[in-house]
């Protein structure tokens, strides 16, 4: 037993693999609603659904000489992650904001709402349209070995791009100071270019279009005016990977913020 947990660190010690990937938010936690105030804003964080993206796998083994191999066998599989967002009012109708997601691209852009009474002691119907722009990148690479010609170095390495670009239509009923209902429809596209090299074998470029449809229906309960609120949300995402890689999903998260 003794022998064979050696061999199994060592095994770990001297061979490695990397997954080359990337999430698309499923869930939002957008309102139809700005601040309603020039520097007025709102600050959230929380949990919710993904559809994860991987683009390919890469393996390294230094046990009997330097091996690598790359896997470009791509799929779409469900995910979860952390959820952050911000918003500043630049004119009562018109919010900058900026939302992230675990493993996803960093999107900054504008809310506006067109319709209905600003501000949440307004009660009534009201709309937005949200448009956004954004980035992200990955990097990946194997440990640092010595080969078998003394020199130092990765036996792999990989490289991710990602350019976004997202735009929504919100509808938003508040009943009350403290209670407001929404649909949020989001469309988003993601422009990817990856590429994974490897000692020995011949380099891998992917590029590709992940287009994600988001349909979803969430009520907001809040404390007034200024101060803590809840998001609860859920609904339908359908997420697509040049032809062949679809998936749907129900995403279903939560999110709590603090308004100012």
């Amino acid at each position: 037993m003794k022998n064979l947990l050696l061999l199994l660190i060592a095994l770990f010690l001297v061979s490695c693999s990397s997954t080359l990937d990337f999430k698309v938010p499923g869930n939002r936690f957008q309102t139809a609603e700005t601040s309603g105030k020039t520097l007025g804003g709102k600050v959230g964080i929380g949990v919710g659904r993904a559809l994860r993206y991987e683009l390919g796998h890469l393996y390294a083994s230094n046990i009997f000489g330097e091996t690598v191999s790359i896997d470009t066998e791509q799929g779409v599989y469900d995910s979860n992650g952390l959820h952050i967002d911000a918003a500043l009012g630049i004119i009562p109708e018109v919010d900058f904001f900026y939302t992230d997601f675990h493993d996803a691209a960093s999107i900054f852009g504008l809310k506006w709402q067109f319709l209905g009474d600003l501000g949440k002691d307004q009660e009534g119907h009201k709309m937005a349209v949200m448009g956004g722009i954004g980035s992200g990148s990955e990097d990946k690479n194997s440990f640092n070995v010595t080969t078998s010609n003394g020199s130092t170095g990765n036996l792999y390495d990989a490289h991710l791009d990602l350019d976004a670009r997202e735009v929504s239509l919100i509808y938003s009923y508040r009943s009350t100071r403290n209670f407001l209902s929404y649909l949020n429809y989001t469309y988003s596209v993601y422009d990817t270019t990856a590429e994974l090299n490897g000692k020995g074998v011949a380099s891998q470029h992917i590029k590709g279009k992940v287009e994600t449809h988001s349909f979803l229906v969430g009520v907001e309960l809040s404390t007034g005016l200024n101060g803590l609120g809840v998001i609860v949300e859920s609904g339908y995402a359908r997420g697509k990977w040049k032809a062949n890689h679809k998936r749907d999903d129900i995403p279903l998260g939560a999110s709590v913020f603090f308004t100012f």
